[in-house]
């Protein structure tokens, strides 16, 4: 996992999360620090645990500008399969795991990029890829996989998305709500515009056809 990749999407999001083992599994070999950008949540198994804001700080080179303008806390997990309110990042698979297949189509709107992936049942989920940057070097390997999972906070049910390498867990992202009436009543006048201009250009093509036949 790159830590400078996920120091830029955390200084983005304004937000580090730093999660732990309590005290007294600390050591052993289930210890294993968890952070996240509130919207993505990495393993980091390979990086000494941080405590303190002033180690997290020095980790991720973020300066006391960028500190100010940062929510930067510490939050402790007991199990892999219950963190951060649900979200499951044990390794092997989840019994509510899902293959997710890629969309050909992306959405830039407002400002704001969405890429989306479509489960085995057929829902989509949506996520910014900007949260696969600290994977750079998970990704070229051939047994990289994104898929689905199912949170159960107890208030809500939802899939989310988890990125492994073979049987690996690696990260968890958590879906966007980008389907919102607003967005759908410009998608729909946008394709309405498509469907207007691939009839203007065929029009001139058959124009121009035409022209050439005389």
């Amino acid at each position: 996992m790159k830590l400078q990749a996920f120091s830029r999407i955390a200084k983005k999001a304004h937000t580090c999360i730093v999660f732990t083992k309590p005290e007294e599994q600390r050591g052993t070999a289930q210890d294993e620090m968890i952070i996240s950008n509130g919207t993505g949540i990495y393993r980091c198994g390979c990086i000494p645990v941080m405590s303190g804001e002033a180690q997290i700080c020095a980790l991720l080179d973020i300066n006391k500008k960028q500190r100010d303008k940062m929510e930067i806390r510490e939050e402790t997990y007991y199990d892999l399969k219950e963190v951060a309110a649900g979200f499951d990042l044990h390794d092997g698979e989840a019994y509510d795991e899902a293959d997710t297949e890629s969309i050909k189509i992306s959405i830039t709107y407002d400002g704001k990029e969405y890429e989306a992936l479509k489960c085995a049942d057929g829902e989509m989920i949506f996520y910014n890829r900007e949260l696969l940057a600290p994977l750079v070097n998970e990704i070229q390997s051939p047994y990289f996989k994104i898929r689905s999972r199912i949170a159960d906070t107890g208030r809500k049910r939802f899939r989310y998305l988890i990125a492994k390498d073979g049987f690996t867990t690696l990260a968890a992202f958590m879906p966007i709500i980008a389907l919102t009436n607003e967005f759908m009543a410009d998608l729909n006048g946008f394709v309405q515009d498509c469907v207007l201009q691939k009839q203007l250009e065929d029009n001139r093509v058959a124009a121009c056809s035409e022209g050439r036949a005389e």
